[in-house]
């Protein structure tokens, strides 16, 4: 579980934290150096980690707000809301 930071401590961060309506504007350097150092497939493969993670996560959601739902109108529900996904 990630820690709380609370607003006047994001200030004193090396890194800028984001709303839904921003788009990322910074990073960490001690990240930027590490995803120079990665391989295409490292890359790729810590994608389609973070990609599975989402679904698994919608997943969760959809059951708990919907526990009267099946196992697979939940997994049609998820298909269908990363079908249409935007960025």
């Amino acid at each position: 579980m990630l820690p709380i930071i609370e607003e006047r401590e994001k200030s004193r961060l090396p890194f800028r934290f984001i709303s839904d309506d921003q788009e990322i504007h910074s990073m960490h350097p001690e990240q930027i150096k590490i995803y120079k150092r990665l391989s295409p497939a490292e890359k790729l493969r810590i994608a389609g980690e973070l990609y599975a993670t989402c679904r698994k996560l919608k997943t969760a959601a959809l059951r708990r707000q919907h526990p009267d739902w099946s196992v697979e109108e939940v997994k049609a529900k998820v298909r269908e809301i990363f079908l249409y996904a935007r960025t």
